[in-house]
């Protein structure tokens, strides 16, 4: 699991917005919020 909090961090501090961000990998904003609101981001690096 990636740590939420550090992502919305990131997403601010590259000035961007989960909108944005969400266009930039081919999601819909919704979607992108229930991932952050779920905690259900996964890193695919850790398995």
């Amino acid at each position: 699991m990636l740590n939420v909090q550090k992502l919305k961090a990131k997403i601010v501090e590259k000035g961007k917005n989960v909108e944005c961000v969400s266009a930039d990998i081919g999601i819909n904003p919704a979607t992108f919020y229930r991932k952050m609101k779920n905690n259900s981001f996964y890193d695919k690096r850790s398995g």
